[in-house]
This record gives C-alpha cells, sequence and structure tokens, in this order.
C-alpha cells in the first residue's frame, strides 16, 4: 500500500507541473517555430537610395532619378529602400520579404509585417509571422523568433519585448537583462557616444487604475540608475547626464545618481547652453544659475527667462520685471530689464517688431521700446518682411502693415500670412482663398484644402477635388490635376496620384514618372512623354 501510495504521489506531482506550467512557457508555445529566411541577396548601408518605387498594373517595381527603369514591376507592393540597403516589398501572395537594390531577396517573403527603426543611424529591424513579432539581421537570419504580440528596438542591439501586458529588457545573446514587469519602455538621451545611451523606464500606478505613470532611467545593461518615480522625466540636452525632472507638479534637475542638482520646486527650470547653466527662479531673491560644469550655485541678476537665453534675437528676450509682480517685459542679453511692462509679450521676430499686450489689447513695439503699431486688436501674429502681419478685431481676421493699417480689412473667419511664399491664405465659412502680402486679391474664397510644407516657396490649394500649386506671384506652377499628394522626400520627388494613377513628379513639378495609355494598353512614361514601361513597346506606340 506504501509503495501504491507513492505512485500515486509521484503521478499527480507529474500532472500538476505539467499543467500548471509558467505564462512564460504557454506563451512561447503558441507562438509559431519558424525558420530563418535568408535569401542570395546581400544589404549594404546606403545602397539603393538612389532608386524610387513605382506602380504600374496594381504592381510595383523601381526607377532611378533618371526616370529609368531598374527593378521591373513585379511586386504586389513595395516601399523606398531603408538606410540599411534593404527595401520591403511583397509577393503576389502578401507576404513580405526584403530585397538588396540588385532585387534578390535578403529576406525571402514569409512575413506579415516589418517595421524598420533607425536610432540616429543605430539600425533595428523586426518581423512579424501570424500575430507574433521577432527580430531579424541583414542576411534574414532570426535573431530573436518571433515570440512576442509586442517588439521594439531600443538601442545597441537590445529590443523591449512584453508578455502578458507587462515589458522586459532583452539581447539576443545574453537573453533577459531585465525580465517583463515595466508598462513600456523607451530610448531616452541623446549621446555622441552611443554606448551611453540610457532607456526610460515607465510604470503605472496599479492603485490608482493604472492612471498615474511614474517614470525613471535604466542603463543598457539593465540596471536602475534612478528609480521610477517622477511624473516626467528627459534629458536637459544632447551629451549631457542631467534630467529635467518633475513630482507633484514641481520641476528639478538630477543627475544619472539621482542627485538633485536643482531642488524640486514650483517654477520652470530652464537650460542655457551658451553659459552650460540652469537657471531657475528663487523663492526669496533674482533667480539663481546653477553651472553644470562647476558644481555649485551663484545668483544672477537677471529676472525669470520665457526663453532659451541663446535664442535672443535684437538681443532682446522676453522676461519678468521682477518675479514678485508678475509684468512681462524684455531682458537684454546681459540680464538687464530694458523694456517693460506688458501684460503679455512675445519674441521679437526678425523683422524687429514684438506683439505685446497692455490694456487687454495687442499691439507691436520695436527694440527700442517704441510703440509701433498701437493697442487696437483682440489677437495677432507675428510680423514678417516685407512689413505685414495677421490681426484680429471684432471677431474677425485682416492683413495689417507695419503702421497698423489694414492691407487685408478684418472680414475673414481666418487669416494666415506664410513667409515663404508670401502669401496670405483666408478662409470665409468652409471656403479658403488667397491674397498677397500687399493685400491684393488673387483668388477669392473658392478652394476647399490648402497645404504648405515647411521650407519651400509654393503653396497647395484643392480646387473641385485636385490640388494645383502657386508661385510666390500667386501664379500656377501647376494647374489643379493631382488627386493625391504628399511631401518632398530627401531626393526631391513627390508620390502623387495623377488621373486616379500612381504618378513621381519632381520640385519643379515635372513628372519623373506617370501612368499613361498608348496603344490601348498601359504604360509608364516619363517626363518627356517617352514609354520607360513595358520595354517591349511598339515603336508607332512612343
Amino acid at each position: 500500500m506504501k509503495s501504491l501510495a507513492s505512485i500515486l504521489f509521484f503521478i499527480t506531482l507529474f500532472v500538476a507541473i505539467n499543467l500548471v506550467k509558467p505564462v512564460w512557457a504557454v506563451q512561447f508555445e503558441l507562438a509559431p517555430d519558424v525558420l530563418d529566411l535568408n535569401g542570395p541577396g546581400q544589404a549594404k548601408p546606403g545602397a539603393g537610395q538612389e532608386l524610387q518605387c513605382f506602380q504600374f498594373n496594381n504592381l510595383w517595381g523601381y526607377l532611378d532619378l533618371q526616370g529609368q527603369v531598374v527593378l521591373e514591376p513585379i511586386f504586389g507592393s513595395a516601399e523606398n529602400f531603408f538606410p540599411n540597403g534593404l527595401a520591403k516589398v511583397a509577393n503576389s501572395a502578401g507576404k513580405i520579404g526584403l530585397i538588396d537594390p540588385s532585387g534578390a531577396w535578403v529576406v525571402q517573403p514569409g512575413l506579415d509585417g516589418v517595421v524598420f527603426a533607425n536610432n540616429d543611424g543605430d539600425f533595428g529591424l523586426m518581423g512579424q509571422v501570424g500575430s507574433w513579432w521577432g527580430a531579424l539581421d541583414n542576411t534574414g537570419r532570426w535573431l530573436i523568433k518571433p515570440r512576442f504580440k509586442e517588439l521594439g528596438y531600443l538601442s545597441q542591439g537590445l529590443y523591449k519585448a512584453q508578455y502578458h501586458g507587462v515589458v522586459g529588457l532583452l539581447s539576443p545573446t545574453a537573453g533577459w537583462l531585465v525580465k517583463p514587469k515595466y508598462s513600456s519602455m523607451l530610448n531616452i538621451g541623446s549621446f555622441t557616444d552611443k554606448s551611453k545611451n540610457l532607456i526610460k523606464i515607465f510604470v503605472k500606478d496599479e492603485k490608482n487604475n493604472n492612471e498615474t505613470v511614474s517614470e525613471g532611467i535604466i542603463n543598457l545593461k539593465g540596471k536602475v540608475l534612478i528609480d521610477p518615480k517622477f511624473t516626467d522625466l528627459n534629458q536637459v540636452h544632447n551629451n549631457l547626464d542631467y534630467f529635467f525632472v518633475s513630482s507633484n507638479k514641481k520641476f528639478g534637475v538630477i543627475d544619472l545618481k539621482g542627485n538633485f542638482i536643482v531642488p524640486l520646486s514650483r517654477t520652470t527650470v530652464v537650460y542655457n547652453e551658451k553659459r552650460n547653466e540652469l537657471w531657475v527662479e528663487h523663492k526669496d531673491s533674482d533667480p539663481l544659475a546653477y553651472t553644470l560644469d562647476k558644481p555649485g550655485t551663484r545668483t544672477l541678476t537677471m529676472a525669470e527667462t520665457w526663453e532659451f537665453v541663446n535664442d535672443l534675437k535684437w538681443k532682446l528676450a522676453p522676461c519678468m520685471e521682477k518675479i514678485r509682480k508678475k509684468d512681462q517685459g524684455y531682458c537684454d542679453n546681459q540680464g538687464r530689464y530694458i523694456i517693460g511692462a506688458y501684460q503679455e509679450v512675445q519674441s521679437f521676430s526678425d523683422f524687429g517688431l514684438a506683439r505685446v499686450k497692455k490694456g487687454g489689447k495687442f499691439g507691436y513695439i520695436d527694440v527700442k521700446g517704441q510703440v509701433a503699431v498701437e493697442f487696437n486688436f483682440e489677437d495677432g501674429g507675428s510680423f514678417y518682411d516685407p512689413g505685414v502681419a495677421v490681426a484680429k478685431s471684432k471677431g474677425k481676421w485682416g492683413l495689417i502693415n507695419s503702421k497698423g493699417g489694414w492691407l487685408i480689412k478684418p472680414e475673414r473667419d481666418m487669416a494666415t500670412f506664410i513667409p515663404e511664399c508670401q502669401l496670405v491664405v483666408v478662409k470665409d465659412g468652409e471656403k479658403y482663398g488667397v491674397f498677397r502680402a500687399s493685400g491684393s486679391v488673387a483668388f477669392k474664397p473658392m478652394f476647399e484644402d490648402y497645404r504648405h510644407f515647411p521650407g519651400e516657396s509654393r503653396l497647395w490649394l484643392k480646387l473641385n477635388g485636385f490640388w494645383g500649386t502657386l508661385d510666390k506671384k500667386a501664379k500656377w506652377e501647376a494647374n489643379p490635376k493631382f488627386e493625391e499628394i504628399s511631401s518632398f522626400n530627401e531626393q526631391g520627388l513627390m508620390r502623387v496620384k495623377y488621373k486616379k494613377k500612381f504618378a513621381l513628379i519632381n520640385k519643379k513639378i515635372e513628372f519623373l514618372a506617370y501612368n499613361d495609355l498608348a496603344c490601348n494598353q498601359n504604360v509608364v512614361k516619363n517626363g518627356a512623354n517617352q514609354i520607360i514601361w513595358p520595354k517591349n513597346i511598339p515603336q508607332n506606340c512612343q
């Protein structure tokens, strides 16, 4: 009987062990067992950047910047090449792989998703099989097999991996550096020496229904450097091991050892890059400057700054006359109070005027503190060359000159001056119109939408469902003919939809390639109206 009882005990124990498996083991068993996806291609960082994907008959290929077809349109979908020399494409079955610029498979099609991460030249590649994510190298070999519902690249070959709603730090070679226990992870800090990179950790307060999140820092080995106890935590400046922190609506600065450089107080701290100082209001006197290269403090004569002092324009920056009075004005680059006092101030624009508020109304002053435009407005924008600014009066917007005279009467629901274009966009109801900087009408409100891309001297307008573009003289560069537009990429090309089909245009609004018809068949043409695909098209169709 004793032996029978022993046998039954061990049978029960064996069954229990196999039934009560660790959660992670169960999770692993549900994930597919996949093989490496190596292909014959080779990835070379920087390769393929001059190639652009194009569409033909619902298939995708690649052409160069001269409009010559380099890779035939044989892919079900395609994207432009990543900086690591690989491009994400799909076969006719919808399975995703990665190719090199010759078109050879580096990662053979077998993926359901691909995410490429570029952290300042530090690349990571994640692949999805079914609903599971893993990490790949540039040869198609699995660094981490697809075992995770979520996987993200962090830095220096390390990944954040999620198990049952919590995240850990995973190395493909060393395994778990930090087992899953945090709500999230994120790169923090910008260092020239990438080995100094850090990882921000997030912890949710379960007692508070996960509404409160605390932030801390671990290093690349998973060691906790700063406990997660702050509501906000960010690097002071590139290459500095100092961090702005906040807790209970108080702000301060700490180092990587958790020591407070600037104690928590209710005043925002500002970093002065030029002097390598942290500026903060002192409760009893003028603000203090905490010098980072020489630990300690010293008192400044400058009042509380409202902007970064190294970005002074006209050697003036908005500041407060005295901390206790709350009147705003302007200080010079020596910290001396020059101009004031107002209810509200803004930086001086390049034109040399600043918007200020007094008696509940807005006006403009020059760099000597003289009133240039009287306080007659409910609101206003910055002044730009040739001396114009949008302004609001009686609930409507218009455009004024540097003496306060109306160039465009305040009759519009919205007005925006775009300095690069020297044009004013106004809105009446649901329609947009365009005026010149002189105040003359270019187009009455008739457009459905407008778009301006930073750094460009053209304005895109949508009319009857089609996009066109104006130059600085409000002349059409291209009449409205594109159904869809995007932004220009690094090669100066924009993907658009033209005649309901794919097209590529350059910054001169010339076609690099567009889909068309010739001899009753679909073709791809270049800007010279020459057929570049198919290659065997009859000559009489050219």
